[in-house]
């Protein structure tokens, strides 16, 4: 197709494919994947040329809501030493909601246990009683970093310019090939 830049769109396009995937691999390994994966499954980009400018979008989808804690991690109220140190999140005199950690219980094979560690019935207070203790020391440690979103932006970042450039005079190239008439020789 004339006049559009493919070698460049094929590096932008390589770039976004690499930071979703090596994304995805953190969050796996880091243990983040849930039963609804939502953040798995939603992390994407969008890619659009439009005429002479090109838009490149990451995308969260679902879980557009809490990425960003996912990925820079939330100080914790007492203790953050080694969590979350950099992020911008901490958490105060709040604690996260009890529904999605009592969602998560229930989601989960776990049998739970009494203060003397023996096996208790799973019914709603027991959920809601171990919900509320895990959602105080998520408070009061916070969530870790993760850096599924920033570390593989940065790597694959300082790879770009490189890139975009080699491609670029690729298709700057192609582009004076096809607009030059054919008549001209030298």
């Amino acid at each position: 197709e004339q006049g559009i830049p493919t070698k460049t769109i094929d590096v932008l396009n390589t770039f976004a494919k690499r930071v979703v995937s090596s994304g995805r691999q953190i969050l796996t390994k880091q243990g983040k994947r849930t039963k609804s994966d939502e953040l798995y499954k939603d992390f994407n980009y969008n890619l659009n040329f439009n005429g002479n400018s090109f838009t490149l979008k990451f995308d969260f989808g679902r879980a557009n809501k809490y990425y960003r804690f996912v990925n820079d991690g939330v100080r914790g109220a007492q203790i953050s030493k080694g969590r979350a140190m950099r992020s911008p999140f901490k958490f105060t005199n709040k604690q996260p909601p009890l529904k999605p950690i009592m969602n998560w219980i229930n989601n989960k094979p776990i049998k739970l246990r009494n203060a003397r560690g023996q096996f208790i019935e799973k019914n709603q207070k027991n959920i809601k009683s171990v919900a509320f203790l895990i959602a105080r020391n998520i408070r009061l440690v916070g969530i870790p970093y993760t850096g599924f979103y920033t570390r593989p932006f940065e790597k694959q970042y300082k790879k770009l310019p490189k890139d975009v450039n080699k491609s670029f005079a690729l298709d700057l190239g192609k582009l004076l090939e096809q607009a030059l008439p054919k008549t001209i020789t030298t």
